[in-house]
């Protein structure tokens, strides 16, 4: 993971499906000096991803505007207690999704 610092303006991650991912090894990704431009992150299908990543993340990437959880064992209960820290995101479970989604802005709306 620290190859991500090569990429500096990365804005979109996709690691769905990287099952062998833990959270440690992406602790890398709270630093927020390392990618600086991160908006969206999947972690789709990442069974050994827990809350102590989503907290990690919570305290330290603040610029993470999509985060999706769906797969992992990230609990309602952890997601709940950071949702504070992403204010430009609302929570979002149902069968598509989980996690958090951008909210929409009325500059964004089309007229």
């Amino acid at each position: 993971m620290k190859a991500i610092s090569s990429f500096p303006k990365l804005e979109k991650l996709d690691l769905t499906g990287c099952k062998t991912l833990t959270d440690t090894m992406l602790l890398y990704l709270t630093e927020v000096d390392k990618v600086p431009h991160l908006r969206t992150l999947s972690l789709v299908d990442v069974p050994a991803i827990t809350d102590s990543l989503l907290t990690w993340l919570s305290i330290k990437s603040q610029n993470i505007l999509c985060l999706a959880l769906k797969g992992t064992a990230i609990s309602v209960k952890g997601i709940k207690s950071v949702r504070d820290r992403f204010p430009n995101s609302e929570m979002l479970q149902n069968a598509n999704f989980y996690g958090f989604w951008p909210k929409m802005r009325v500059d964004d709306r089309i007229l």
